[in-house]
């Protein structure tokens, strides 16, 4: 069997296609509702991401205690994750923004230029 090439534009504008068609067949709760009740669980037992240390929330706690403790890690981890969103913009933006810096020794030669070429005025 010949090997297809799949163009990713096209395959990105197919996967919306889809996403747009299910979405307007579904209610996005319906279908992402399993997903979210895991992410935001994750925070009961102590979320843990590479912007956000483990932290443990003691079971001995009253419930609402810990519904409390576990949507207050969430905000946390998203206010980290827009910081660090924040930062990289940021770096992105400085460093199209920064001139050129030049290393000792590798100064642009000088131009010369002939004086019978200047324009006279």
């Amino acid at each position: 069997m010949p090997q297809r090439y799949f163009d990713p534009a096209e395959m990105a504008l197919r996967g919306r296609i889809g996403g747009h068609a299910t979405a307007a067949k579904h209610s996005p709760l319906a279908y992402t509702g399993a997903a979210r009740g895991v992410f935001r669980s994750s925070f009961l037992v102590g979320h843990g991401c590479s912007l956000c240390r483990p932290v443990a929330i003691p079971e001995t706690l009253p419930e609402p205690e810990r519904r409390r403790r576990a949507d207050a890690l969430r905000r946390l981890h998203y206010a980290r994750l827009a910081h660090a969103s924040a930062n990289a913009r940021r770096t992105r933006r400085t460093k199209k923004a920064a001139p050129a810096i030049e290393t000792p020794g590798t100064a642009m030669p000088e131009v010369v230029r002939d004086a019978s070429a200047a324009p006279t005025g």
